[in-house]
């Protein structure tokens, strides 16, 4: 399958998340979201445990006051951060899909206009 393709659309959305790995709590952000999972970027220094452990793991994250699981699928190292995909466990995805609506549907456009913004300018900067 090439890499270009995905099953998934993805959106480009900061939103915070808590990760629970083991007895810690570690505040992450969303890199990108689909309705099936989520990319976190979380920072190398915060990483509690070895990356490897958390591969194919059952994960706890807490997302606008809601609490689900999902599994670590894949990881990478982007500069100082991880990046980590999340599938969300299948029952949890309804639940995971209400957070997906009324987080699009509450965030205001002015904020993602100045997100995407911001975004384009570190592209041009890097």
């Amino acid at each position: 399958m090439s890499l270009e393709r995905r099953h998934f659309k993805r959106l480009l959305r900061p939103m915070p998340v808590v990760l629970y790995l083991g007895a810690k709590k570690v505040s992450c952000v969303t890199k990108n979201i689909s309705k099936e999972g989520l990319c976190l970027e979380l920072p190398i220094q915060k990483m509690p445990m070895d990356i490897f452990e958390l591969l194919n793991k059952n994960v706890t994250m807490e997302i606008k006051d809601s609490t689900m699981d999902g599994i670590v699928k894949w990881y990478t190292v982007s500069e100082s951060s991880y990046l980590i995909g999340i599938s969300i466990s299948k029952e949890h995805r309804n639940g995971w899909k209400d957070v997906l609506g009324h987080y699009m549907e509450t965030r205001e456009m002015s904020n993602l206009r100045n997100y995407f913004q911001n975004q384009i300018q570190d592209n041009i900067r890097g």
